[in-house]
């Protein structure tokens, strides 16, 4: 087997495990070792390589409705500060769209290509991924 360079986009949530727990939370991890897509899920997926958390910047709105959930003003107070990210989203599919944009930007950073894939909670994702990897192909090609 050959090393090869792959993009896995982690996605976990604490639903069921944390009473009131709501949102999803992403890892887009690099690696380059020696695993094929098929054989990923054999992997403990936080030694694989490289961790980005991926995030997106906050609206007012999102900032006032994460403090909603929460009874508090914390991303209220962060936004008016300048701090604007969150790793926190409200469904799989924003994760994913999220974590192809970061995806991509990396690609274009390093300045070559390498495959996609998304787990979630570990498990193959390849129904979503494939939808969305398509509709971001078919935008770039308008």
């Amino acid at each position: 087997m050959k090393n090869i360079k792959l993009a896995i986009l982690n996605i976990t949530t604490w639903m069921g495990q944390c009473g009131d727990a709501s949102h999803y939370y992403g890892k887009l991890v690099l690696t380059d070792i020696a695993i094929e897509p098929k054989n990923v899920e054999d992997w403990s997926i936080s030694s694989l390589g490289q961790q980005l958390e991926v995030s997106y910047e906050m609206t007012l709105a999102q900032a006032k409705k994460l403090d909603a959930k929460d009874h508090g003003m914390t991303y209220q107070r962060l936004w008016k500060h300048g701090q604007k990210k969150s790793e926190r989203f409200d469904s799989p599919e924003a994760v994913l769209e999220a974590g192809i944009k970061l995806w991509q930007d990396k690609q274009q950073e390093l300045g070559y290509g390498f495959p996609f894939i998304s787990l979630y909670e570990g498990e193959r994702d390849s129904d979503l991924t494939v939808e969305l990897v398509m509709q971001v192909k078919d935008e770039k090609e308008k």
